[in-house]
């Protein structure tokens, strides 16, 4: 799969031309170049092993573009993921439609969609790289936190805020998304570590056990 990225990012057309202060089409063509590229670069080679001149290189930019736009490789990280998180949320909006009015229910979707996003080949595939280089690069995992999962959690907190319930209302929604997303992610990466079978049977299972486990936990019934 990162071979076939970085193929199609090097396909794409060379962006040179004239000097001088580009479009606003051109600017945004060449990010989205330098992001495509990097993004593939960091799959197949590893974050720590990509250099910036590399990337530059491979998407047809010259080293001075490239640093006038992003300064350091963790400033290109962070675009990375920018762009991954627009990816990864376009996905799941296709599903919007199919999300409960009830909090347990509109709970339930949202854990079986975090535990499928874990699977993904691409969320996968960027998570393992990320966690391989961030023991040499902690500032990653901050980057990763603050731009990801912090933008999940609040998926999800505005989901329970504006579930249509009938009885008591969770006083802290965030910290309940905390705990939905930590045991669903938490879930998927034991399997994944212990290379356990493939388990999409039994997800619907897994996220009404975590919901129920998680209401409970907060003082409120199960089913409403």
């Amino acid at each position: 799969m990162p071979s076939q990225l970085l193929a199609s990012a090097a396909a794409e057309p060379v962006i040179r031309g004239r000097r001088g202060r580009p479009t606003r089409e051109r600017a945004e063509a060449i990010d989205r170049q330098v992001v495509e590229t990097a993004h593939a670069m960091f799959l197949e080679h590893g974050y720590g092993a990509t250099a910036m001149e590399a990337i530059a290189a491979q998407a047809a930019v010259s080293k001075g573009t490239l640093y006038a736009r992003y300064p350091s490789k963790a400033d290109l990280f962070a675009a990375v993921v920018e762009d991954r998180v627009r990816v990864w949320s376009a996905r799941a909006a296709r599903r919007d439609a199919e999300l409960p009015q009830g909090l347990t229910g509109r709970l339930e979707h949202h854990v079986r969609a975090a535990i499928e996003s874990m699977a993904d080949p691409d969320v996968a595939g960027f998570n393992t790289m990320m966690l391989v280089a961030r023991a040499q690069f902690p500032e990653l995992a901050q980057i990763y936190f603050d731009r990801a999962v912090l933008r999940h959690v609040e998926v999800v907190r505005r989901g329970i805020a504006e579930a249509a319930i009938d009885g008591p209302v969770c006083d802290d929604p965030e910290a309940m998304a905390f705990a939905l997303l930590e045991a669903a992610m938490g879930w998927s990466w034991m399997r994944s570590a212990c290379g356990g079978p493939e388990q999409k049977h039994c997800v619907a299972e897994v996220a009404r056990d975590i919901v129920a486990r998680t209401l409970r936990g907060f003082g409120l019934p199960v089913g409403q």
